[in-house]
């Protein structure tokens, strides 16, 4: 005769004192002795789903949050498994061969600049920019030599 409950597992009493690196294999640990202790069978007989590992591997250790699982327990053997509602969604179909509306509108913006902008050669100077390019620029480190007086010192 086979028993199935649905139970949540709170690790964050016993994961908050351990070091970050050890807490992936201690909360697997603290998870299957607390299966067992409830199903009232030796740590060796629980066996843990591989979804139930990939998520204590993605979210417990890190983050310690609650762990809602379903135990089935038939015999000496017990299993353990990701509650339903915590279990990944199939992906969905991938999207139609053109273009999203995401990607438009990224491209759009580009689009729109690139024909604002008038090519180099037909391009007259304004004020602003002639003012610009007759400035002298700083050196990149900030320093400038000295101009006209030898009294200043560079440091």
């Amino acid at each position: 005769m086979a028993t199935t409950i649905t139970r949540t597992v709170s690790l964050r009493k016993r994961l908050v004192r351990i070091h970050t690196t050890r807490r992936l294999k201690k909360s697997v640990d603290y998870l299957r002795e607390d299966i067992a202790r409830h199903a009232k069978v030796n740590v060796s007989a629980v066996k843990l789903s591989q979804e139930l590992g990939s998520y204590v591997v993605s979210r417990v250790s890190r983050r310690m949050v609650p762990v809602k699982i379903t135990v089935e327990k038939s015999g000496d053997i017990v299993k353990a498994d990701l509650a339903q509602e915590l279990k990944r969604k199939p992906k969905a179909a991938p999207a139609p061969a053109g273009k999203s509306a995401a990607e438009q509108k990224r491209q759009a913006p580009a689009a729109n600049a690139a024909a604002s902008q008038p090519s180099k050669g037909t391009a007259k100077q304004t004020d602003a920019s002639k003012k610009a390019a007759s400035t002298p620029q700083k050196p990149a480190g900030g320093k400038t030599a000295p101009t006209g007086s030898t009294d200043k010192k560079v440091s």
